[in-house]
């Protein structure tokens, strides 16, 4: 597999400490080549930490990984969503000087399901998402309406199978162009 051609950095190596006193690895600022606008963040919920990796797209779906983030800590504890916070705010600037800002975000929710769905619950309005993956042949990735977990969050039902094979097939694409993921140089093939 290609796995992305390098783009320059800005600045690496940023680091934050996280809620357990350990450092947050490897958060990249990047500077982004040639993308036109959106940037996303997703979040995984593991036991000691949150996985969070920035997203900038570009058109035709061109892609470029800027930052994958370890927010160490207890997830069922206020200061991880906090470094969370923190994380979505930050603004990432182009080659030509323009600063983006994250204008979505995805949270897991198979893990620590209830931290998320707190968390998530007055974070609709600024487009944080508590997300759950299901695995069915012909579930579209993103559902047409979430549905509410909990009786009060609203929950987006991802369909994994269409995900993968929409991954799988960008990242065998060998050049830059449409549908084209990519990764900065420094970041381990199993990171990314």
């Amino acid at each position: 597999l290609a796995w992305g051609v390098d783009y320059v950095a800005a600045a690496a190596g940023v680091k934050r400490v996280g809620a357990s006193g350990k450092a947050v690895a490897g958060a990249l600022i990047g500077a982004v080549l040639g993308l036109a606008g959106g940037l996303v963040l997703a979040a995984v919920v593991q036991a000691d930490r949150l996985e969070v990796e920035v997203v900038g797209w570009g058109r035709d779906e061109e892609s470029w990984s800027l930052a994958h983030i370890r927010i160490f800590g207890d997830p069922s504890a206020a200061a991880v969503w906090l470094d969370l916070d923190r994380v979505l705010t930050q603004t990432y600037s182009r080659l030509d000087g323009a600063r983006l800002s994250i204008t979505a975000a995805c949270v897991d929710s198979g893990y620590a399901t209830q931290a998320v769905y707190s968390y998530c619950s007055n974070k609709f309005r600024r487009r944080v998402y508590a997300i759950k993956g299901m695995s069915s042949a012909g579930r579209p990735i993103w559902p047409k309406k979430s549905t509410k977990a909990g009786g009060k969050v609203n929950l987006f039902t991802i369909g994994v199978d269409a995900a993968k094979d929409a991954t799988y097939a960008r990242l065998r694409i060998t050049r830059p162009g449409p549908g084209f993921c990519h990764f900065p140089a420094d970041r381990s093939e199993e990171r990314r």
